[in-house]
């Protein structure tokens, strides 16, 4: 049995440990990767849906930016994103706390809002300070993706075989067949989820390289590969936006091989359009069902006047809710904040995380960052702070930002010794 004093003796020495490991670089690299790793496990397990990318990516991101300022470099504070997160504290407060009962899953949301919000500053500056690591950690992240993703279409190809990482470890297992087509979804729980986040880890790896290299064009070759209509335009999007031409020459090759696999291979998967693509006239036709629910979650925030005020909280979908609320944080980023918080409150947070946006970003950049934010994303998604973090644009935005406040002080101080000379 160990004593009270021995026991407190022993968390003394832990901690020496750690503060004496803080200019270790494996220990800098081992949290980057971590906390850029992390919060691109979102995926139903015995744990929970996404409890993984939440939790570790608290966790882990907390680690790096106690170890960035241990090691004598400031804690970055950005007023733009404390504003948000009061907001969204705030709309938490009236919504939940004055109205109980408060759910632990909209409580967890919040906190994880606040994280993103503090932490961010922070964490840009520490992903800047070791580029390397950071840009190495992206590119192995996108690279055990891709893995998975691959294994998943030779299993099933090769043997028949539906490797389901999700289900393997005790969730509800993944939505990868759709009639006769196999759609691999990566570690996630659907093909569009998949795109989401490799779409993210490219974008990031393309604004720090400016450069399409092997494992890039990989990354992006596998959007195409899930057969998600989201993919495809995301995909077509990306390359568009970087490089006219490159993204003139993918959509041609991209059209012509499907045609080309139409005529010599009978199959629905090989349309005309592809799969992906003849999707979109069952969209058109309303006859797609994942898109009719999320119609239903705008057509029933239009016509409630209440949810116009408090939006549908940050609850999402709980079991007894109505079939459609799983589209919730299903939506766009701009019609998921506003359908979440309200009219008013959600206007305002757009306002205010536009302000943060178009100071931090190029405008080339925020294109790409417009394209990410086309379907999935949501303020209490551990990735999308991690896919803000890991932009370098954001260092020099940030950078000028803090240079025009500190001009503005300068005026004001020499405003203010004008006046007592004068005086």
């Amino acid at each position: 049995m160990f004593s009270g004093a021995a026991s407190h003796h022993d968390f003394y020495i832990i901690f020496l440990v750690i503060f004496s490991l803080k200019n270790s670089k494996p220990l800098h690299d081992g949290l980057i990767f971590l906390s850029i790793l992390l919060p691109t496990l979102y995926f139903d397990t015995a744990l929970g849906f996404s409890s993984i990318a939440a939790y570790g990516w608290a966790l882990s991101a907390c680690g790096l930016v106690a170890l960035h300022v241990s090691s004598g470099q400031r804690f970055e504070i950005d007023r733009r994103l404390i504003l948000l997160a009061a907001i969204i504290a705030a709309y938490f407060v009236a919504r939940y706390i004055l109205v109980p009962p408060v759910s632990s899953r909209s409580l967890k949301n919040t906190l994880m809002i606040g994280f993103g919000c503090v932490l961010t500053p922070t964490l840009v500056h520490a992903y800047n300070q070791y580029s390397d690591a950071t840009t190495k950690a992206i590119k192995l992240c996108l690279a055990l993706h891709l893995t998975v993703m691959v294994a998943q279409l030779i299993a099933w190809y090769g043997w028949g075989y539906d490797l389901d990482i999700g289900n393997a470890l005790g969730g509800e297992g993944h939505r990868s067949l759709q009639g006769d087509l196999y759609r691999p979804t990566g570690v996630f729980d659907e093909p569009a989820l998949y795109a989401m986040v490799m779409a993210g880890l490219c974008i990031a790896l393309y604004v720090r390289q400016r450069k399409m290299t092997t494992l890039w064009w990989a990354g992006m070759i596998s959007l195409v590969l899930t057969s998600s209509l989201l993919a495809l335009v995301v995909f077509f999007l990306i390359l568009l936006f970087i490089n006219i031409r490159v993204g003139l020459i993918a959509i041609v090759v991209y059209f012509g091989g499907q045609y080309f696999l139409s005529q010599i291979i009978p199959s629905d998967a090989y349309s005309p359009l592809g799969h992906a693509v003849t999707r979109s006239a069952e969209v058109g036709n309303n006859n797609d069902p994942s898109t009719q629910v999320k119609f239903q979650v705008i057509e029933e925030f239009l016509k409630t006047p209440t949810l116009w005020a408090t939006g549908y909280g940050l609850e999402g979908y709980i079991s007894g809710d109505p079939m459609y609320y799983q589209a919730l944080n299903d939506l766009t980023f701009p019609i998921t904040t506003l359908t979440t918080y309200g009219l008013g409150v959600g206007i305002v947070i757009l306002l205010v995380f536009s302000a943060y946006l178009f100071t931090s970003y190029r405008p080339s950049t925020l294109l790409l960052i417009g394209v990410f934010l086309l379907k999935g994303a949501y303020f209490h998604l551990p990735f999308l702070w991690l896919f803000f973090a890991i932009s370098p644009d954001a260092i020099a935005a940030g950078s000028a930002w803090n240079r025009w406040l500190a001009w503005r002080r300068s005026k004001r101080h020499d405003t203010d010794c004008r006046a007592v000379r004068q005086a």
